[in-house]
Parts: structure tokens; C-alpha cells; sequence
């Protein structure tokens, strides 16, 4: 089954650096986001290839284990999920980010992929309901890490987060 794509950016008033910095801290991506509660390294690796963590989500109290398996300093990074529990219909997943200077500070375009279970069925379940819902957790993703980088915020399930901020790319 073809892998499919949702790709979203959004502009951070801070320095590109800043922005790296903070999505490169590749075990503290909980700080980033209301949807998930808790990540942690699980490697000696702290970034680059070869890096691992583990998230707990709020998402169907789902866990996913993460590696990155493509590494640009300072420009971009690329990881895949090797190991996840209850989430529904997808069969492989990952997800990419670019960060790039603008006229006013960054843009951090971030790309999530995935393949689904179960041929058609997969396929029709993606229409209906799973397609929406990783494209808004993706964007609250986007949305808490620009709230956390302009604010200093630690992001939880109760952060309000500009998810209106988030565009396609």
C-alpha cells in the first residue's frame, strides 16, 4: 500500500538555531506538545542517527518507540516508528521536519508518513475518520512547539496552543 503524506509548516519568531535546538532535543519532545504525556531517550545517542526515545500519547493512550534514521544538523531529520502499541489501522509511520530561515524568523515545516492495515478497509477508515485526526494532532504538534519556543511554555494537555497558526506545505 502506498505511503501517505500530511505535511504542514508554521512560522516561530526565533532565530532558525533556536528552533533546531529545541527539536533536536530529541528526548524531551514531550515539552513540545499536548498530545503527548511523556517521552524519554532510550539511547546513549542523544541526537542524530541513531537516536531513540519512547513516547506515551494521549491519543487512544497509544506508545510509540521512535529512531532517527536521517540527520541534517541544524536543517532537518527524519524518524521512524519501529515500535508502537494501539494505534489503529496504521502499519508503518514516521514523521520529518525542516527548519529554514524567513524574512521574520523560521519556518518549521513537519511531515508525518505512514502506510494503513488492512487494504481497502484501511483505506476507507483513513477517508472517515484516522486521516482528520493525525492531521490535527500533527498540527497541535506544530502549534505547541511554536508555543513553546516563543514562550518559554512547557506544553501539557491543557496548554492552548495557536493551531490556527499551521498551514499546508
Amino acid at each position: 500500500m502506498a505511503e501517505k503524506v500530511l505535511a504542514y509548516q508554521i512560522h516561530i519568531d526565533a532565530p532558525k538555531d533556536v528552533v533546531w535546538k529545541t527539536i533536536a532535543d530529541f528526548g524531551n519532545v514531550s515539552n513540545l506538545s499536548p498530545g503527548i504525556k511523556k517521552s524519554y531517550l532510550t539511547s546513549e545517542v542523544t541526537h542524530g542517527v541513531g537516536a531513540t526515545r519512547h513516547c506515551d500519547l494521549a491519543l487512544y493512550g497509544s506508545t510509540v518507540d521512535e529512531r532517527i534514521v536521517e540527520w541534517t544538523e541544524g536543517e532537518s531529520f527524519r524518524i521512524d516508528i519501529y515500535e508502537s502499541s494501539r494505534l489503529p489501522m496504521i502499519k508503518t509511520s514516521g514523521g520529518s521536519f525542516l527548519v529554514e530561515e524567513d524574512d521574520t524568523g523560521t519556518l518549521l515545516t513537519g511531515s508525518l508518513h505512514y502506510t494503513l492495515k488492512y487494504g481497502p478497509i484501511g483505506n476507507i477508515f483513513e477517508a472517515i475518520a484516522l486521516r482528520k485526526q493525525l492531521a490535527k494532532e500533527w498540527k497541535i504538534f506544530l502549534a505547541g512547539t511554536k508555543e513553546h519556543i516563543e514562550s518559554g511554555t512547557l506544553i501539557d494537555r491543557d496548554t492552548r496552543v495557536p493551531v490556527h497558526a499551521v498551514s499546508t506545505a
